[in-house]
């Protein structure tokens, strides 16, 4: 498996590290994306272990999620690509998550 991280779901993992963050040290809020994407990366060998996202059903494609602290990736896999689409903070109103 690989995995692609969307840059629209990198710019908002950062966008909600600042707004959740922004008055933490550089370090802290770096320390906090860098979890996010181990666990994003942690995909390549369970691809399957994120729940089916209700929110996003009924699109072309299945799209799963998986929880990181407060954070929720949003992945779908096509054939041996695990595709991130989003990554925001789970607090936010889930009507906002792309696929």
């Amino acid at each position: 498996m690989e995995l692609k991280i969307t840059d629209y779901a990198i710019a908002h993992l950062v966008e909600s590290v600042e707004l959740t963050l922004g008055n933490a040290s550089i370090e802290k809020r770096e320390a906090v994306i860098d979890t996010v994407l181990e666990g994003a990366r942690q995909l390549i060998h369970w691809p399957h272990a994120g729940q089916v996202e209700v929110w996003l059903a009924g699109r072309e494609y299945e799209y799963r999620r998986l929880v990181v602290g407060n954070f929720k990736i949003i992945y779908r896999i096509v054939d041996d690509m695990i595709h991130v689409t989003d990554i925001f903070d789970a607090r936010q109103d889930p009507k906002r998550m792309r696929g």
